[in-house]
């Protein structure tokens, strides 16, 4: 009867063992990467509120971040790819860099000191006009009743020219 005890709980033992491995394993898998840098100026300052933007080049989906006080910001959980990253911030030109390789699973890569030079400010307004077409030709007023109108609109007897009464224009004498 001990043996039987001791062989159950030997096989539970097992069982328990190889599961818990198998878990371990399956939860150090890690599918995603991290990108990191700081953004600054020309004479090294941090900037703080620039808009960084990493781009995936197969999906084309972006993600933004805003650096923090001393200029840094981190994009976690990106999938592995080839990104394109632009930094923007007012009073400043636009950065764009692609990554020259791709990104890896469970890759931390810094991508360093992007710097950003000074630029004008620079705004750009449009103005598109139309003019909607009026008919001046005769100045008749025109209606039509369709298939629609005569099944949708409820009118006593069906009569036609009752429905022609809803027209513009059209009188009963």
């Amino acid at each position: 009867m001990d043996h039987v005890r001791l062989r159950t709980w030997a096989i539970s033992l097992i069982v328990v063992t190889l599961t818990l491995s198998g878990a371990l394993a399956a939860s150090a898998q890690v599918t995603t990467g991290t990108l990191t840098g700081t953004v600054i100026d020309t004479s090294g300052g941090a900037l703080p509120g620039a808009t960084v933007t990493a781009t995936e080049a197969a999906t084309n989906s972006p993600r933004a971040e805003v650096t923090d006080a001393s200029g840094l910001f981190r994009f976690a959980s990106l999938n592995p790819g080839i990104y394109a990253i632009k930094v923007e911030l007012s009073g400043f030109k636009t950065l764009s860099i692609t990554l020259p390789t791709p990104l890896s699973g469970r890759e931390v890569r810094d991508l360093g000191k992007l710097k950003l030079d000074v630029g004008g400010v620079t705004q750009t307004v449009e103005v598109t006009g139309a003019v909607t077409p009026v008919q001046i030709s005769n100045s008749s007023r025109v209606g039509t009743v369709s298939a629609d109108d005569l099944a949708n609109i409820t009118m006593k007897g069906r009569d036609v020219y009752g429905m022609l009464s809803i027209l513009p224009g059209v009188q009963d004498t």
